[in-house]
């Protein structure tokens, strides 16, 4: 198993210019994240999101940020890593970055 970079993005702050307030997950200052797709519908998503083998996965994402030259000091999973409301978007936080989107993909 292994992981490919997909894209990257940056988080800005909202200052005030759409209706919605900003959460926490989605502040610059927040821990960066790694979400992973799994070549999946949403349906199998939706069936599939609380069984994911992160504990597989964690040296596969490491080895692919340090490849990408991030200094990984600490990579947790959280489930509610999208927007901390529900487990629909779970993924990786990066200690020690912050701000940063990864988007990557697992090839079998």
């Amino acid at each position: 198993m292994k992981a490919e970079t997909l894209s990257v993005s940056r988080r800005k702050h909202d200052w005030g210019t759409t209706r919605r307030r900003q959460y926490k997950y989605d502040r610059p200052d927040y821990p960066s994240r790694v979400f992973l797709e799994f070549g999946e519908t949403v349906w199998e998503h939706l069936e599939n999101r609380r069984s994911r083998p992160w504990q597989e996965l964690k040296p596969v994402v490491e080895e692919e940020l340090k490849r990408l030259g991030v200094d990984v000091h600490k990579l947790s999973w959280n489930l509610n890593a999208g927007c901390g409301m529900c487990p629909c978007s779970g993924g990786f936080l990066v200690d020690g970055e912050n701000g940063k989107d990864w988007y990557m993909k697992v090839v079998k």
